[in-house]
C-alpha cells in the first residue's frame, strides 16, 4: 500500500495517467489553470503577474506559461512520492508555506485538484480506467487531508 492507501494497480493507474499529462506538461498545466480560474472567480487575482489578464490571453503570457510548468512539477513531485509519506507531507508543507501567505486556503487546493479527474478522463481515454479513477480519488483525498493539516 502507498502513503495514499493505493493498491499496486491503483498506484500504477495514477502514475500512467499522470505521465500522459506530464508528457504535455506546459499545455496540461495551462489547460488546468485556465479552467480553474474560469470556474473560480478571484483565483487568478491571487497571482499578481497575470492579475487582470483576460483568460484567453493567459496561454500567451510567459509568466503564466512558466507557472503552468511549475504547477505541473509540484504535482509531479507529489505523484512521484505516493510511496513515501514523509516526503509527501514535506512537499505539501513546503507548498502551503509559500501559498498560505497569499491567502490561499484548503478549498483553493481542493478546487484545483478536483479538476484533475475530468481532465484525466478527457486526455487519457481508456487508460483512465477503474484502477486509475479509484487511485486518483484516494490520491486527491490524501493530498487534501495533508493540506488541511497545514492550516
Amino acid at each position: 500500500m502507498s502513503a495514499a492507501g493505493l493498491s499496486a494497480a491503483e498506484l500504477d493507474g495514477v502514475q500512467k495517467t499522470w505521465k500522459v499529462l506530464n508528457d504535455k506538461k506546459q499545455q496540461s498545466g495551462m489547460d488546468i489553470l485556465v479552467t480553474l480560474y474560469d470556474k473560480n472567480a478571484g483565483y487568478q487575482d491571487k497571482f499578481p503577474k497575470w492579475k487582470g489578464v483576460p483568460l484567453g490571453s493567459l496561454p500567451g503570457n510567459a509568466d503564466f506559461q512558466n507557472f503552468a510548468v511549475v504547477w505541473m512539477d509540484e504535482v509531479n513531485s507529489l505523484v512521484g512520492n505516493l510511496n513515501n509519506e514523509g516526503a509527501l507531507v514535506a512537499l505539501i508543507a513546503s507548498n502551503v508555506s509559500k501559498h498560505k501567505p497569499r491567502g490561499l486556503t484548503p478549498q483553493h487546493y481542493k478546487n484545483a485538484f478536483n479538476l484533475l479527474p475530468a481532465y484525466l478522463d478527457k486526455q487519457c481515454g481508456g487508460a483512465y480506467d477503474g484502477n486509475a479513477k479509484s487511485g486518483w480519488t484516494k490520491t486527491i483525498a490524501t493530498i487534501a487531508g495533508a493540506i488541511e493539516k497545514q492550516f
